[in-house]
């Protein structure tokens, strides 16, 4: 039956079909469930019948509109589910060539199989993406990234730095693949970056240490800072010590290489103060874990201290967990324990054919006596009393 579809039609209880006298090869099923709009016509000397939407999802003049459309293609020789088809193929196509979607491939294909796998994939995700991931990779420009780059450089010059060297390997990577021409992010500056030199006086190390039973973080989280400061070890490091890695009885702590920054396993002599900061096994693979088991996250530890900046009498001089590990080392150095054996503990790369060597034997006792006698001193500190074990250490570990 042909008649001018009306909004009256469309509420119509009687099941069938309506040709819209209005707009020839347009009508409406209605069925018993739903209501929809359909075009016929012909192409290629074949009829055809394509759906133009529900009820629910257009309104009468809308679907008129995108009808009129659909059958001007079909005029043509045109079937609008191929050209659907291609709008979607080009739309996924273009999709795939933004910055995000290369970055997708990238991660996928090489970034995944990282050690910063997780924390290349936040980048993208919180500092990246939101900012140009929408561009196409073609179309992406110099001045994208730079204004990206500087904005962090403002607030966070390391991050920066990061940031630039993430976005510079995608890049690389459509270069590769045959998508971009040239690498836009080569040779951008960075403003230069003064190294971070701030460690902890003797005072911060009395009310960090004391003033951490005060605040309101986890008290695992209370027992790794502590040890950051201790053991002088990185932050990850430290956060994601698994029980396999400790020697509890000899007090050693063999770090493997796959979770050290220079990529070389290390051992660390640990004192009987930090024996007690560890405890002892719970059943889990952590030492530091949330309740399902699982460690705490990469920024956990650093979005804590911040926190509690305020109540560990930090805010007028901000630290960090790596001011920390550098405030081991330079009282480390106070105690006049020698450069060479801080180093080792530290882990620090040494290039040199004595290093070498000496990374063979490792410093093991010097090491072991200069983090006895950083410990005892630590205790003093905190507590303002002399450690009667605080002499003998400290003579051996400097000679």
């Amino acid at each position: 039956m042909r008649q001018k579809l009306t909004e009256r039609t469309l509420s119509r209880k009687a099941e069938g079909e309506v040709w819209d006298e209005y707009l020839p090869g347009f009508g409406l099923r209605i069925g018993k469930r739903k209501r929809t709009y359909f075009v016929m016509g012909r192409v290629g000397g074949r009829q055809v019948r394509r759906t133009v939407g529900t009820t629910v999802d257009l309104n009468l003049a809308e679907a008129r509109e995108k009808a009129r459309g659909m059958l001007a293609d079909l005029a043509r020789g045109v079937d609008p589910v191929d050209a659907e088809k291609r709008e979607r193929a080009e739309a996924a196509r273009q999709q795939r060539t933004t910055f995000a979607g290369v970055a997708a491939d990238y991660m996928f294909e090489l970034g995944r199989h990282r050690k910063d796998a997780a924390e290349r994939q936040r980048m993208l995700d919180v500092d990246i993406n939101p900012r140009i991931g929408e561009i196409p990779i073609r179309t992406l420009a110099r001045s994208d990234i730079k204004g990206l780059i500087l904005d962090k450089a403002a607030l966070a010059p390391v991050m920066a730095a990061r940031l630039k060297s993430l976005i510079h390997t995608i890049l690389n990577y459509s270069l590769d693949e045959e998508l971009v021409d040239s690498n836009v992010a080569a040779r951008i500056r960075l403003p230069s970056v003064r190294p971070r030199d701030r460690y902890l006086s003797e005072d911060e190390i009395r009310r960090f240490w004391n003033g951490l039973e005060f605040t309101r973080l986890d008290p695992q989280l209370r027992r790794i800072l502590k040890l950051l400061l201790l053991l002088g070890q990185r932050r990850t490091e430290v956060g994601h010590i698994r029980w396999s890695e400790l020697d509890l009885e000899r007090g050693v702590w063999e770090l493997p290489a796959e979770r050290t920054k220079s990529g070389r396993a290390h051992r660390v002599p640990l004192s009987p103060l930090a024996l007690d900061l560890i405890g002892e096994p719970d059943g889990h693979e952590h030492v530091f874990h949330h309740r399902d088991g699982s460690p705490f996250g990469r920024f956990s530890i650093s979005h804590a201290m911040r926190r509690e900046l305020p109540a560990l009498g930090l805010a007028d001089k901000p630290a960090t967990p790596h001011d920390l590990r550098r405030t081991a080392a330079s009282q480390m150095a106070e105690l006049g324990i020698d450069r060479l054996t801080i180093s080792k503990i530290l882990n620090h790369a040494d290039p040199t054919i004595t290093g070498a060597i000496y990374e063979l034997s490792e410093h093991w006792e010097k090491k072991r006596l200069a983090m006895r006698a950083w410990a005892d001193k630590l205790q003093e500190i905190a507590t303002g009393k002399a450690r009667p074990s605080n002499v003998e250490p400290l003579v051996r570990a400097v000679q």
